[in-house]
């Protein structure tokens, strides 16, 4: 009896190894592995041999940093041009995400439908999506321009006064879908009885919306904002999908380091080493105002009581 339990045992604990071995060596290989290396990298410098195949590593105390620190000062408009989409996504698209989400959680009219359509951009791969509103805000504006109008239009995309603003609307509406999806299915976890006493005591919908809605959903609300906050300066916004290598002005500081690593010119983009010590930068800068905001965000936060 007992050699059956030890077997039972045995059984269920190769079972249980055999289902997190995978993401083990997957977490210690792409996370930890990778940034150990990264941060190593950064430290480093890699000269061809003139003889023989392979490279020489020698330490290279701050070069690297120093080179890094020009580049961010030469490329400034690419932290800015971070830094405004960001803020476009936080004010603009948060907004509309959470009224969305709560016109979906209240179940009004054609709710399914919006729920779908915001949806959408995340069941079409990414560049598929970029493409077909490439060759919306081009080909078909300008037709449709010249039907209305009868005279030649400009592209979107093509228009100086107008890409920057498309490239936007274009991120926004990309990241609805996770967005909706994500505030509603929290607001659906709110109680039932708690909406149904506020509406005895006399709330509209706005003051529902307000003083239980937002408290309910504000850890979420957080995690988002956390979430793409970190994400400032390495996301390149769809950028390469509709531009290719011309984003040109438009170009973030994600779109830039996604640029570095799809380069094949090695003699004329900077070198990992370098790379690496790049985001040991952007690291060092933003972890602690990371930290500093999800603390603050916490305390000030309303409360669901």
């Amino acid at each position: 009896m007992k050699k059956k339990i030890n077997q039972r045992l045995l059984s269920r604990q190769l079972f249980y190894l055999a289902i997190i071995l995978l993401p083990v060596i997957q977490f210690a290989i792409f996370y930890i592995y990778v940034n150990l290396n990264s941060f190593t990298m950064a430290f480093q410098k890699y000269e061809a041999n003139v003889d023989t195949t392979g490279y020489t590593v020698t330490f290279a105390k701050m070069e690297n940093f120093k080179e890094a620190w020009e580049i961010l000062q030469k490329n400034s408009f690419m932290i800015r041009n971070s830094l405004v989409m960001y803020a476009f996504g936080l004010l603009f698209g948060t907004t509309l995400s959470i009224v969305f989400s709560y016109y979906i959680y209240k179940k009004y009219f054609l709710s399914g439908l919006f729920r779908v359509m915001l949806f959408l951009p995340q069941i079409i791969s990414g560049l598929i999506f970029a493409i077909l509103f490439k060759y919306i805000v081009t080909d078909v504006y300008e037709y449709f321009y010249l039907k209305i109008t009868g005279m030649e239009g400009t592209g979107l995309l093509d228009n100086l006064d107008t890409r920057f603003g498309t490239v936007v609307f274009f991120n926004l509406w990309i990241s609805f879908g996770i967005s909706v999806l994500m505030y509603s299915n929290s607001m659906s976890t709110i109680d039932p009885s708690i909406v149904e006493s506020a509406q005895l005591d006399g709330a509209n919908t706005i003051k529902e919306f307000i003083y239980i809605t937002l408290p309910s959903i504000y850890p979420t609300l957080v995690s988002f904002f956390i979430i793409g906050f970190t994400g400032i300066f390495t996301n390149q916004n769809g950028l390469f999908d509709m531009f290719g290598t011309n984003a040109n002005t438009l170009a973030t500081l994600g779109y830039y380091l996604f640029m570095v690593v799809e380069s094949a010119d090695v003699d004329t983009i900077p070198s990992f080493s370098v790379i690496s010590a790049l985001c040991l930068i952007l690291t060092f800068v933003m972890a602690p105002i990371t930290l500093a905001l999800r603390k603050v965000l916490n305390r000030v936060g309303p409360s669901e009581d």
